[in-house]
Parts: C-alpha cells; structure tokens; sequence
C-alpha cells in the first residue's frame, strides 16, 4: 500500500509541476490518483481544490493554488 502510496503521489507532483507551465488537462488516471490518496485523509478539500486548480487559464491563480493543494495532500496522507 505504501508504494502505491507513492505512485499516486508522484502523479499528483508530475500533474502541479506541468501546471506551473500551462493548465493541464484533466484525466482519469489523475482522478484515480487523487480518489485513492483521499482515502488516506481526513478532509476532501485539498483534493478538490488541486482537481479544479489544474486546469484554470490564470497562471497566477493556477500557480498559488496547485501548490497549496499539493502541499496539503502531501500532509494530509503522509500524516
């Protein structure tokens, strides 16, 4: 479990990153990833956030809030 752990995790660092660039789109391996980690936490909020995040056209906006939300799920599983 701890590996898929990891794998899901690293597609949701691989997805911010691209996103710092441009808004990525939305697909269903990145859905999973996200569904799978959400078991592991408490609150929903973060990954909802990243989900809507990735794809917004504002770059500042896209940026400031990938960011959050991937640093929230890091801590929200990893804790």
């Amino acid at each position: 479990m701890s590996e898929l752990r990891s794998k899901a995790l690293a597609a949701i660092d691989e997805a911010a990153n691209k996103a710092l660039n441009a808004p990525v789109e939305r697909q269903m391996a990145l859905r999973f990833a996200l569904a799978f980690l959400a078991n592991f936490a408490e609150e929903r909020w973060p990954f909802d956030n990243f989900w809507r995040a990735i794809a917004t056209q504002d770059p500042k906006v896209r940026s400031a809030t990938v960011t959050a939300a991937r640093n929230a799920i890091h801590r929200a599983v990893k804790g």
